[in-house]
Parts: structure tokens; sequence; C-alpha cells
């Protein structure tokens, strides 16, 4: 078991689904995306466009309503299906602000969506990996590549998980599947 997987989750998103467009022909945005933030830890969602990123953001901030999905956040409440309403323990900021001073079992996520100033910055990447330190969880959604420096994991959006490297030999070296 890793370090951040013995912490106390500080955000956990589980199955969201994130459609727009009428019932029947939706177009799925976000299609099943589950993600915990342990204290201390800083993970970025990668969305490949800007249109997923901006409806995860807006689900999180209580702007959006989503078709499926939890978010729970730290231990405060039982988790509840995800409507329109803004999580209590979540602080939204972008890059720009500066992060709030959070202690344990709360979480910060960094709207990034049109990012471009501050997350390539050494010093604001420092301060991610402080408030993490301090006992706090950081979720960073974004569609750019560099702010995974700052992170402990990175989560691409509407994407399927990549296999192992150990699951990539075994398959090698027994000649077919794993």
């Amino acid at each position: 078991m890793t370090d951040e997987a013995s912490r106390p989750a500080t955000l956990r998103v589980v199955d969201l689904i994130v459609a727009t467009g009428p019932k029947g022909a939706e177009d799925i945005m976000i299609a099943g995306l589950t993600v915990q933030v342990a204290a201390g830890e800083t993970v970025v969602v990668q969305a490949d466009d800007r249109a997923s990123a901006e409806a995860l953001i807006q689900v999180l901030a209580g702007r959006r309503r989503a078709q499926y999905g939890v978010i729970a956040v730290g231990d405060r409440g039982r988790p509840r299906p995800v409507a329109p309403a803004p999580p209590k323990g979540v602080t939204i900021v972008r890059p720009e602000q500066p992060l709030p001073a959070m202690g344990s079992r709360s979480a910060v996520v960094v709207d990034a969506t049109r990012a471009g100033t501050g997350l390539a910055d050494a010093a604001w990447a420092e301060s991610v990996r402080a408030l993490a330190r301090d006992g706090g969880g950081v979720l960073i959604v974004t569609t750019a590549a560099y702010p995974a420096h700052a992170a402990h994991r990175v989560i691409h959006l509407n994407r399927p998980p990549q296999p192992s490297a150990r699951v990539e030999v075994q398959r090698s070296l027994s000649g077919g599947d794993a």
C-alpha cells in the first residue's frame, strides 16, 4: 500500500458522468471519472479538451449537475449524489490566485482550464507542495501537461488506464496475455 493510500481522503469523486445534449442523444463529456485525493497529496486531472475540464470544474463548484456520480469531502457527512451545490470543504482557485491556508481534511481544486500563467512557475509548484505537506489535498484540473511537476499523480480524463509496465513485461515473457 502506498503512503497516500494509507492517508484519509480529502476529496473523492466516484463514477462521475457528465453529458450535454438532449436525453437519448447525449454527448458524454466525462465518462465515469473516479479519483481520490488523500491528505497531503496533489493530483492532476488532465483533460484532452477544455470543455471536459471546464465541465469537471463546474460540477465541483456546484454550477452544473452531473448525470451520475458521487462527490465526498473528508469525513464530513456522507457521500451525496452530484447535484448543483458546492460541496462543503472544497475551495476552488485559479492559478494566479494565492492558495488558501487549509488544514487537514480540506481540499483545494485549482481551476487551470484556461491556464498559462503560473502553472509552470517553480514558486507556484512549491506552494502547491507546501499546501499538501500541511495536510490538505490538491486537485489540479487542466488540459496542459506541465502541472505534472507539482503532482504526486496524473489522471487522464476520459482515457482508459494504461497497463502497468509489469503487465507488459509479463505479456512479453509469456508470449501472450497476462
